[in-house]
């Protein structure tokens, strides 16, 4: 588990997060990861962040960042993104 730390994929990042979330529950670790997996531009994780956010799960509740998710997950914003 020690190299899943170092490496920068999105495979490591779920990995994380699925251990932080269910094996050794600590909110804000999986918050933590769960973030640098949104990176990859998943709608799946993007929309998991923003319900973290809505609910504050690992995080201050914070509605203004679950509004800008959520923007980007509307049908219309996949051709304004940029990656």
């Amino acid at each position: 588990m020690e190299e899943m730390f170092h490496e920068q994929s999105r495979e490591a990042y779920q990995f994380l997060f699925r251990y932080y979330s269910n094996i050794e529950p600590n909110k804000k670790q999986a918050f933590h990861w769960l973030k640098k997996m949104s990176y990859y531009g998943i709608p799946q994780d993007i929309r998991k962040l923003a319900h973290f956010y809505n609910i504050g799960e690992g995080c201050e509740q914070d509605q203004i960042q679950f509004e800008k998710l959520r923007e980007l997950l509307t049908p219309n914003s996949y051709s304004k993104r940029k990656f």
